[in-house]
């Protein structure tokens, strides 16, 4: 066989081979194994879920982490607000309770089919709901996977104290300036 067919054949093969491994869904000490424990979830259109309710006034001033729990149904609500992400994507939101307890929620963001991405960033909001939920507090770790960037990265990690039935974490407080919608005003 000839010199340059062996080599197209040898490409072939590593770029074949290099396409065929798995991906795990959550990458990090606990996302091998463990229970999907989401139920519910949605990503909003481009702006947010602004027919809920759950945008508030200063939407465009920071990504944060909502939450709310249900103690009598044993559901917490997540809701991750103001996620900037190129506006074509495909985008999923799970969260896998691991063997050490540790919950691992994972937000996706995917080249959305033919058109690839385009010139557009959009804020987004990921929603989801954990059941079974008994205990007072639970760790969270928030991981964000853009999947033409490379592996999952840690957004936030910490106790949620379900005592206080709500509350918010700021996760990146810098101000969107451009193509951010708060309720009845532009930027």
């Amino acid at each position: 066989m000839d010199r340059k067919y062996k080599i197209l054949i040898g490409i072939t093969y590593l770029a074949l081979a290099g396409c065929s491994g798995t991906t795990d869904v959550l990458e990090g000490p606990d996302s091998n194994e463990g229970t999907v424990v989401s139920q519910n979830s949605a990503v909003s259109d481009c702006g947010g879920f602004t027919s809920s309710g759950q945008q508030a006034s200063n939407y465009c001033d920071a990504e944060k982490l909502l939450w709310s729990f249900d103690k009598a149904a044993g559901v917490l609500s997540l809701v991750n607000t103001r996620v900037v992400l190129n506006c074509c994507g495909e985008h999923s939101f799970d969260v896998v309770r691991g063997t050490t307890g540790v919950y691992d929620a994972l937000e996706t963001d995917t080249v959305g089919g033919q058109m690839g991405r385009c010139r557009c960033m959009c804020s987004l909001d990921f929603r989801t709901e954990i059941k079974d939920v008994s205990s007072t507090s639970i760790d969270l770790v928030l991981r964000r996977h853009i999947t033409d960037e490379g592996a999952a990265k840690e957004i936030w990690a910490g106790t949620l104290d379900l005592r206080t039935a709500t509350g918010e974490v700021i996760i990146d407080g810098t101000p969107v300036e451009f193509g951010c919608k708060d309720q009845g005003t532009e930027r």
